[in-house]
């Protein structure tokens, strides 16, 4: 098992990392490994100060054509990996407001999600919104969605 500290840290490291592309990516994956064993074995692909439990290593995986759960049920990893995560971005509609114009069309609110899974089934979501962009704003919070978590989870399968 996985602290709950540590899982955090972890995904909001990745955060911090995809958002200095800014927005507009394409869907990414990551293998997550432990960082010492990272160091030890492959020092050129870790990045950063390396302080953290785990290290996330970003996977040349192209999502084209296909339905993204489709593409995950494709994918197995080998007993160094620790967890998974994966980053999305979606358009949701906004919140209406009490004077909306029921007649306009919705106006929809830009997000990123991160879903970071680990091998024992531990599982800790994120979600940046585009109009609050900072990481301070940044949600965390167990099974924000549930679908993606089954579907990474599976790929330990």
């Amino acid at each position: 098992m996985t602290s709950d500290s540590v899982l955090t840290q972890t995904i909001r490291d990745l955060d911090a990392f995809v958002a200095q592309s800014g927005w507009d990516q394409p869907v990414q994956l990551f293998a997550i490994v432990p960082q010492a064993e990272l160091a030890k074995q492959q020092p050129e692909l870790v990045v950063g100060a390396a302080d953290g439990e785990y290290a996330f290593v970003t996977q040349d995986l192209e999502f084209l054509n296909e339905d993204l759960l489709e593409s995950l049920a494709k994918i197995s990893w080998p007993d160094e990996v620790s967890g998974v995560a994966l980053v999305v971005e979606r358009l949701l509609p906004k919140q209406p407001e009490l004077d909306i114009d029921l007649t306009a069309e919705t106006p929809t609110e830009e997000i990123r999600v991160l879903a970071l899974v680990m091998r024992s089934g531990e599982n800790l979501n994120a979600i940046r919104y585009r109009s609050h962009d900072s990481q301070a704003d940044v949600a965390v919070a167990k099974d924000l969605v549930p679908a993606l978590n089954l579907a990474l989870r599976q790929t330990f399968e």
